[in-house]
């Protein structure tokens, strides 16, 4: 049954309705897939390893990059083993264990490393990334490629200097990893003023950073326009920005580290949420990503059912999970049901 299993999740791209070039279009992804319960969120740290490689099986039918948020490092698990923490450091290496079992890369990760006031927090997240990226590599070489230091951190000099210099600190070490650094931010449009406030330190972190990703989601002003539309709102923007950070490094990679739209609920851009515009947002900002050959990361690869009420926040997601207690996911834009 388990090699049907595999056989099966092999042809599920060609039954299933929408492809996408796996080259240049990737997905977000954090295991928050379950639901609450009895007004319980369940635990960040109640996947196992084999839980998010199915779910990872299910992501690959698809896909072949991911990106993550953190590695889960808080107050109450700061001394913990970088494992045994919140079951999203283990994401890099449910990874290398379906890559190992495929034979091939499967699926690579860009490993985030989320932010915290606390330094002894701060430096675990980091550390731990990097452990979880040893650990990955060594299972199958290739599959953690970067460290994605910190995500929409940065909102003015200061936090975008402890980023600059996190980034300056870590590289070295990381090159010496074969691990390639970054940052995901949702302020890259300041780098078209020089008068902005963000501009000095953003030219900086562009200098030192490897690639940078830049969240972009359409503006309120197009979303009611179509799809087609907002992806061309969109692509038009991010050629603007890639062309101003590589006018300042010319090797630096500029990734679209996160765009998507949601199947339900109120969104901060009030766009006419629908499966049916997820789909076609989706699809067509994949057409896109291809033609521009432009790594895309589409937020996100599930549902974050933990997120509550009538925000669009926990319908972002590609797939959703049918229950919490089974691994069944459907996809939207289908309405098939995938195991991992």
């Amino acid at each position: 049954m388990k090699n049907l299993s595999v056989l099966v999740l092999a042809f599920v791209p060609f039954i299933c309705g929408q492809n996408f070039d796996r080259n240049n279009v990737g997905v977000a992804f954090g295991p928050y897939t379950k639901y609450a319960e009895n007004g319980k969120i369940p635990w960040f740290n109640s996947y196992s390893v084999d839980e998010l490689k199915r779910m990872l099986a299910v992501i690959n039918s698809k896909f072949t990059h991911i990106a993550t948020y953190g590695m889960g490092v808080g107050s109450y698990n700061v001394n913990n083993p970088w494992d045994q923490a919140d079951s999203s450091a283990l994401i890099a290496r449910a990874a290398a264990n379906l890559n190992r079992e495929r034979g091939n890369r499967a699926i690579d990760v860009a490993i985030g490393i989320y932010q915290s006031d606390d330094q002894n927090i701060q430096n675990a997240e980091v550390n731990h990334a990097f452990d979880a990226a040893d650990d990955a590599n060594s299972r199958f070489g290739g599959t953690a490629w970067g460290l994605v230091f910190l995500n929409e951190y940065i909102v003015n000099d200061a936090t975008g200097q402890k980023v600059l210099g996190m980034i300056r600190y870590d590289k070295n070490r990381a090159h010496g990893k074969g691990l390639k650094v970054g940052t995901r931010i949702h302020v890259c449009g300041e780098i078209l003023n020089r008068n902005s406030h963000l501009y000095r330190v953003l030219s900086d972190i562009a200098r030192e950073s490897d690639f940078i990703m830049c969240n972009m989601y359409p503006a309120s002003d197009v979303v009611h326009g179509g799809a087609q539309k907002a992806v061309d709102a969109v692509g038009n923007f991010y050629l603007a920005v890639r062309k101003a950070f590589k006018d300042i490094n010319s090797n630096l990679d500029v990734l679209i580290g996160e765009t998507g739209w949601a199947s339900e609920g109120q969104s901060f851009n009030n766009a006419p949420n629908s499966v049916a515009n997820l789909r076609d947002y989706w699809t067509k900002m994949g057409e896109w990503a291809s033609r521009n050959s432009v790594r895309t990361y589409m937020f996100e690869a599930m549902d974050e059912p933990y997120k509550t009420g009538s925000s669009a926040e926990s319908h972002f997601g590609w797939w959703y999970r049918r229950s919490n207690n089974d691994e069944v996911y459907i996809e939207k834009a289908s309405n098939r049901e995938m195991r991992g």
